[in-house]
């Protein structure tokens, strides 16, 4: 795989120069042309080399090799990749076929230290990074824990690796691992005020890459602060539709509503935190409990 990788980006620079890494349009288009296959593997390896030219890797490992430094930049690009939550041998893959553009060398790519902050979900073995903020312990990703009734957004067990699956409000109370908990509307308020107020909280708690532009063409990215690496997951609605991928992630509180879905329904809503792409709010709202949405879960106080 790692000889195609290599193959395909000498195919894309050549042909479309090297402007197109900093083009992640560009770059989508170009290497799905050239990186072809429907399997499991092709696909994983080109949603990552995306997510790598996201990141500025080409640039960064130009740079390092302009100062005689590749060996000190893949390293750092390693860790970075390792903190934004991508496989180990997939980010070696992806920096060695990059820095292959630069220089002949084999490149030996120091792997990061393992990661402290993790918890392994004892159910199905899945690892979350966590990320402790102010006096509370998140999962610093969208709960992916594949229950009967949850949905992965488009049916794509791809994206439910990515944004996690999506639940409605029945299953998010009960969902999280043992130690963990859905939070409360409060306690979501207070993860919001340690961030800095609804008002900029969003920009912080959004993660670096992967959101959509806003609605006037600027980054809809966030500075992602904390290390909480909010990812906009969508929504799933009743009909079985999606919306809003890349532009909105909202999450389940535990906490009901007094508002009614409608006022000859006597089912309640559920509080909700939203962050959108389009500012840098934070925004408690409320939600019907029969739609499907993300799950953050928080660390139980001991």
């Amino acid at each position: 795989m790692n000889e195609q990788i290599i193959k395909a980006l000498k195919d894309i620079r050549d042909k479309c120069g090297e402007d197109i890494f900093n083009d992640e349009k560009r770059f989508k288009g170009a290497i799905c042309d050239v990186l072809l296959g429907s399997e499991r593997e092709v696909k994983r390896i080109r949603k990552r080399l995306i997510e790598t030219v996201e990141l500025g890797a080409y640039n960064r490992l130009k740079q390092a090799a302009a100062k005689n430094e590749i060996q000190m930049g893949c390293s750092h690009l390693a860790t970075e990749l390792h903190n934004e939550g991508v496989d180990e041998d997939v980010a070696q893959d992806i920096i060695k076929s990059f820095a292959a553009l630069f220089t002949p060398e084999e490149i030996s790519i120091q792997s990061p230290p393992p990661n402290p902050n993790t918890f392994t979900d004892p159910r199905d073995g899945k690892v979350y990074r966590t990320v402790k903020i102010g006096d509370q312990v998140w999962m610093a990703e969208n709960l992916n824990f594949d229950c009967p009734g949850s949905k992965c957004y488009d049916n794509d067990p791809e994206n439910a690796e990515k944004y996690g699956r999506l639940y409605n409000w029945e299953m998010a109370n009960e969902i999280c691992p043992p130690g963990w908990h859905l939070p409360s509307k409060e306690e979501w308020q207070t993860l919001v005020d340690f961030a800095d107020s609804d008002g900029i909280a969003g920009e912080k708690l959004k993660a670096k890459n992967s959101w959509n532009d806003d609605n006037k063409g600027k980054p809809g990215c966030g500075t992602d602060d904390f290390g909480f690496s909010a990812l906009a997951g969508g929504e799933g609605a009743p009909e079985g539709r999606f919306y809003y991928i890349g532009n909105l992630c909202i999450w389940w509180s535990s906490s009901e509503s007094e508002l009614l879905v409608s006022r000859n329904d006597g089912g309640l809503r559920a509080y909700t935190l939203y962050i959108y792409c389009y500012n840098k709010f934070a925004i408690e709202g409320c939600s019907p409990k029969f739609y499907l949405l993300s799950v953050r879960c928080l660390q139980d106080k001991t």
